[in-house]
């Protein structure tokens, strides 16, 4: 079933194999204009594609279970007759032998017809470095039985939706949009496809000048083109046959009249000739803002040479983006996999271009866009149809997947870091959807001298992205690079976000993950990025959490926490007047802080969100934490620990970092109002013990500080020493400790993951629900708490919950997998639709993915390596039975069917292809497998960098194992004898070999590592 030959991954007679979808990754190159591909592998494979997002379908966006069934009528079509005799390669009624051929960026699809002597070979790719975006196809059909063979081939796609009419239209008034469609520009064989004007019901009607695209070509030359489909299948509209082709012939086909308006057009190549060797069909299909960009460059477009070299720029794109991982082990599926994570992780998180820039450098992510395909239809994903492309994303999504950015590009330094503790707001909340980046030219206009004038007025006048002023660049004779470069050089970038749909417990919690990672590279930088850069903001935003007097409602006789976000129409207006969404102070001036009080302010904010038993943090703003399935949790108030677990790996960090730390500290006075209130009622608490006033006090408090600084700040600044913060810092701990132990007393001895709680005392007072009692109800358990757990606890107690887990139902015992929970059925349908799942789907007792892999990178930390290795040979998909998983298995999946699900025909299988977490945690398995717990530290004041591999001995290969450090040094482990520790280095820089015994480089050599100068680095184990 699996061949490693020139492709990552051959899946044979794959349409009789259980169903999947999966995608090509939309990479253009930096200087192209991406489309979005998704496939299954049913039919030719290509299920739908599209410019920006799927509203701008050219073949319509459907799910995946109707995508499956569409595809082989409605997807890419062959039609052929072999002196007369016809035949449809990959058609689901005939039983020839297939292949499909998997490639990181192209997709090779392969059929033998033994009867005809046939082989029919697709192959897909997005056209890199171009003007326009195209979806191309190269058909090869040769004759392999070598005798002569008259043929006729029709070759392409039974309907195109045109340019104007988005998908959401096509599907509820498809047939009235008809009166907007028409085909032009065919007699140049070269077909646009397009709606006249706008469509709606609206006083602006505007003339469409863009349009989809079609040509074909075989032998250089553009072929005929079937834009009416009507020439081809004739009364039939199932699709399913081209009886005119099939019964007639090529010629009658041709003789049809066609029709270039009121329908739903087609894009086919007619194709007839003798057939002694192979015939070669090159198509495209794409978006052009104009015609004449297609028209004019279609000599060069049409030519076969053309198209094969534009084929290996594809794949070396993504070669190249994928080689700063580059492993050699033993085992050369998990090499090819740790590739696929890089890549799968570069499209969620986005890949890092560094520019110069006045005040130091600038940091740019391409390629990024947010998880939605045919399987994950809820989401609504953007791919930028511009150059320098960049999506949209949700925070936490896009956080953890730029966790690792710094381990493999040094060289961005914080930037990571300070955008996302930048989007932390006054009231520790943040915006959900991140948008990218955006500039603003702040240098002197004479920079722009000699650039045409609307283009000079567009940048002096807007925020913008690369891809908007390369668009609307004349001068083709500019270098595009070097033009950004000079335009970044003299701008100001700017983050942006936007406030979605409440605010989640958890995405905050990533932020740590990126401190972390910065820490391990500039460990000797973190003091000043922490408490001298005073260059971080506050997002500022028009949705606020309510007070609890707006959102404790009666609910069917029960008082539940319900609408509890609102969102100011008059802040709107304010932020839109002042044209930036930060905070400021009473003169409307942005208020500039450290990351230290960015931090600080976060953590006093999540500090005083404990619930009433002083457990878990409060659901407080409509959703749930990472798992989003528990929606129902916030009007049951409830709580979570795994966000307890990191409030405390937080206020660790700061505590630890305050003390070497040789200055008092300075922040916005209403914070510092904030702080002393919950001070005074930390040590009412410790003296009386009452856990409900305590929370009822710190909630008003913390009611009381939100009001305050919703519309601004002061921006008076006032101080709080180092002894005093130290202390509150202290008690905060105390406090978080003796709730997680009381946490697990009513986990009766295992950290449960979620509460709820019944309010059953309050008063009502002039309609005001005022509460007196809550009552707790604890889940079952999770392996979320357990995982975060594990970031504060000993390693005994994680010994102690790695056996109570492998023991429990959380473990699936038939795939030796970790699921999500143990059953939830004895829970109410309230706690939110996870319930409703069925067990072993989604959510609800599956194996998710990205929560398994965070369990495993905790083991692999803590030195649980027996465990580790054990566990990543069911977990890890390299080392699983394609047959049960049911796709490529050097691709990850968001969840996998557990043995809880009814159909014992699902078990092991995977669903939602790719873009996950689950990528960011095996990039960070792959950091301790391969080097070690911390990679530079700060030894005597000097910078030492420390080889200190996890690796288990079964991945050497003939005693080497090699691999890319900081996507530029090759490094490479020579163990022949199999020994535990490395004994020597030998550097290499410049020309010159440098011999170091024991595994570590320190001081000029460690620089010359993290700034990426060595070459090659060859580690010896003795």
């Amino acid at each position: 079933m699996i061949k490693l030959k020139k492709f990552d991954f051959v899946i044979e007679n794959y349409s009789k194999q259980k169903l999947f979808s999966s995608f090509l990754p939309g990479i253009a190159g930096k200087n192209g204009i991406p489309l979005w591909v998704f496939y299954v592998n049913r039919g030719q494979c290509i299920a739908s594609f599209g410019i920006e997002n799927k509203a701008n379908s050219i073949l319509e966006f459907k799910p995946a279970g109707q995508s499956h069934t569409d595809t082989p009528l409605k997807g890419f079509r062959t039609f052929i007759k072999v002196d007369g005799r016809y035949y449809e390669p990959f058609s689901e009624l005939t039983n020839f032998k297939r292949e499909m051929r998997i490639n990181k960026n192209s997709l090779e699809i392969e059929e033998r017809n033994n009867e005809l002597g046939l082989k029919v070979k697709v192959i897909y790719f997005v056209l890199p470095n171009e003007d326009f975006a195209a979806l191309v196809r190269r058909v090869e059909i040769e004759n392999e039985d070598k005798y002569e063979k008259h043929i006729e081939i029709i070759d392409g796609l039974p309907e195109v939706i045109p340019y104007g009419v988005s998908n959401g239209l096509y599907k509820e008034m498809g047939y009235t949009a008809r009166a907007w469609m028409h085909v032009y520009n065919y007699e140049k064989k070269v077909p646009f496809y397009s709606v006249r004007t706008t469509i709606g019901d609206l006083e602006i009607v505007e003339e469409i000048n863009n349009g989809y695209f079609y040509f074909a070509s075989s032998g250089d030359e553009l072929l005929e083109v079937i834009y009416d489909k009507n020439v081809l299948f004739g009364n039939s509209t199932s699709l399913q046959v081209p009886l005119v082709f099939k019964e007639l012939g090529i010629k009658e086909v041709l003789r049809k009249e066609q029709y270039d308006e009121n329908l739903l057009p087609s894009a086919f190549g007619v194709f007839e000739r003798k057939l002694k060797d192979k015939v070669v069909i090159n198509s495209m299909i794409g978006f052009s803002k104009e015609k004449g960009l297609i028209n004019n460059n279609i000599n060069t477009l049409k030519k076969d040479e053309y198209i094969i070299s534009k084929k290996e720029e594809a794949d070396l794109i993504v070669e190249e983006l994928v080689s700063e991982i580059k492993t050699k082990t033993s085992n050369k599926l998990f090499d090819k996999y740790c590739e696929q994570n890089y890549l799968d992780n570069v499209l969620r998180g986005g890949y890092p271009l560094v520019f110069e820039n006045k005040d130091g450098k600038v940091v740019y992510h391409i390629y990024s866009r947010k998880h939605g395909d045919l399987e994950r239809d809820y989401n609504f994903f953007v791919l930028e149809a511009k150059k320098y492309s960049q999506g949209n994303g949700n925070f936490r999504d896009v956080a953890q997947n730029r966790r690792n950015d710094v381990i493999f590009h040094p060289e961005i330094e914080d930037f990571n870091l300070s955008m996302f503790v930048n989007l932390i707001q006054a009231d520790g909340n943040n915006p959900l959807v991140v948008k990218g980046t955006r500039f603003k030219f702040e240098g002197d206009p004479s920079i722009l001298d000699g650039v045409n004038e609307e283009l000079k007025e567009f940048i002096l006048n807007n925020y913008f992205t690369p891809g908007e002023i390369l668009e609307k660049l004349k001068d083709k004779n500019v270098n595009e690079d070097e033009f950004v470069s000079k335009i970044f050089y003299h701008s100001s970038q700017h983050e942006q976000a936007e406030f979605g749909e409440g605010y989640w417990i958890d995405h905050w919690t990533y932020l740590m993950d990126l401190v972390d990672t910065y820490k391990e590279i500039y460990p000797d930088k973190l003091q000043k990025t922490l408490f001298e850069k005073f260059e971080y903001k506050i997002y500022d935003s028009h949705a606020y959490v309510k007070p609890r007097k707006e959102k404790y409602k009666l609910y069917k006789g029960k008082v539940r926490q319900i609408a509890a976000v609102g969102e100011s129409h008059e802040k709107l207006k304010i932020i839109q007047e002042r044209g930036h969404n930060y905070l400021t102070d009473r003169n409307g001036n942005i208020y500039k802080t450290n990351m230290f009080e960015k931090l600080l302010l976060l953590a006093v904010n999540k500090f005083a969100t404990l619930d009433p038993y002083g457990m878990g943090l409060e659901m407080e703003a409509n959703k749930p934490g990472w798992n989003d399935a528990l929606n129902g949790l916030p009007a049951l108030f409830g709580s979570g620990m795994s966000e307890t677990f990191e409030l405390k790996r937080l206020i660790n960090f700061m505590y630890e970092e305050l003390k070497k730390y040789n200055k008092d500290i300075e922040v916005f006075e209403e914070l510092q109002e904030f702080i002393q209130k919950i001070k005074v009622e930390l040590e009412n608490y410790f003296n009386d013990n009452d856990q409900f006033i305590y929370w009822d006090n710190v909630s008003n408090a913390k009611e009381e500080y939100r009001s305050k600084v919703f519309y601004s700040i002061t921006g008076n600044k006032k101080k709080i020493s180092k002894v005093e913060l130290l202390a509150i810092l202290k008690k905060m701990i105390k406090k978080l400790d003796e709730g997680i132990e009381r946490a697990k007393n009513y986990g009766k001895g295992i950290y449960p993951t979620f509460f709820t709680y019944e309010l059953v005392d309050y008063e009502v007072i002039d309609g005001v629900i005022i509460p007196k009692k809550f009552e707790v109800n604890v889940l079952p358990y999770f392996l979320e708490g357990i995982v975060r757990a594990f970031k504060v606890i000993d390693k005994d107690e994680k010994k102690k919950l790695y056996d109570f887990v492998k023991n429990s139902n959380i473990y699936d015992k038939k795939l030796k997998m970790y699921k999500t929970s143990e059953s939830i059925l004895n829970q109410p349908y309230s706690i939110g639709r996870i319930r409703a799942f069925t067990p072993g789907w989604l959510e609800n007792e599956s194996v998710f993915m990205h929560m398994e892999f965070k369990y495993l990178l905790e083991l692999i930390k803590s030195d649980m390596l027996e465990e580790f290795y054990e566990d990543i040979k069911t977990a890890l998909p390299p080392y699983m039975d394609y047959k049960v998983y049911g796709r490529s298995i050097l691709e990850n999946s968001s969840f996998i069917v557990s043995s809880a699900n009814s159909n014992p025909n699902l078990h092991g299988q995977g669903f939602y292809a790719r873009l996950s977490g689950s990528t960011a945690e095996f990039l960070s398995m792959w950091k301790y497998m391969f080097i070690g717990d911390k990679l530079f530290t700060l030894e005597n004041n000097e910078l030492t960098f420390t080889f200190e591999p996890k690796i288990n001995k079964e991945f050497f290969e003939n005693g080497v194992i090699e691999f890319k450090l900081f996507s530029k040094t090759k490094v490479k482990y020579v163990n022949p004898q199999l020994k535990e520790k490395i004994g020597r280095i030998e550097v290499f820089v410049d020309g010159k070999k440098f011999e170091i015994h024991g595994n570590k480089i320190k001081g000029e050599l460690a620089h010359k590592l993290r700034n990426k100068k060595i070459d090659e680095v060859i580690c010896y184990f003795e």
